[in-house]
């Protein structure tokens, strides 16, 4: 039983980094990249979702990406109306910028440009708003 214990955490681990690690080295905060990746200026604000965001947000951004299983609290729901009462686009850019909680900071990954249009770009995935809307509109 407790080999079976620990072959089970080591696996769990092991997937766990797999996800969590890349999502991280994407970080300036992480310490792992100082600069933007190549070609990260020339990036949609869709593929830099469905590239870096989804692993932890999920590929339709209902905060259910498999980094995201082990987080507490878990990711943002963006499909979530109750999400979008509460938040406002400068704080989204605040949070992807500067990070928040386990969420690693972007900021010196991306400039505040490609921030402002990844987060017009969560509206649109939302399904809730069009881009650029003001939450409560």
């Amino acid at each position: 039983m407790r080999v079976r214990g620990t072959v089970g955490w080591t696996a769990t681990l092991a997937v766990l980094g797999a996800f969590v690690v890349p999502c991280g080295a994407l970080a300036a905060g992480a310490g792992a990249r100082s600069h933007p990746p190549e070609g990260a200026a020339q990036q949609s604000p869709k593929a830099i979702f469905h590239s870096v965001c989804s692993t932890c947000h999920g590929p339709e951004g209902k905060g259910n990406g498999p980094a995201g299983a082990a987080f507490n609290p878990k990711p943002a729901n963006f499909t979530d109306p109750a999400f979008w009462k509460t938040h406002t686009d400068s704080q989204l850019v605040n949070s992807i910028t500067h990070g928040k909680g386990m969420m690693p900071a972007f900021g010196g990954t991306y400039d505040h440009a490609t921030v402002e249009a990844l987060v017009k770009y969560l509206h649109v995935l939302s399904g809730l708003k069009s881009g650029g809307a003001t939450p409560g509109a």
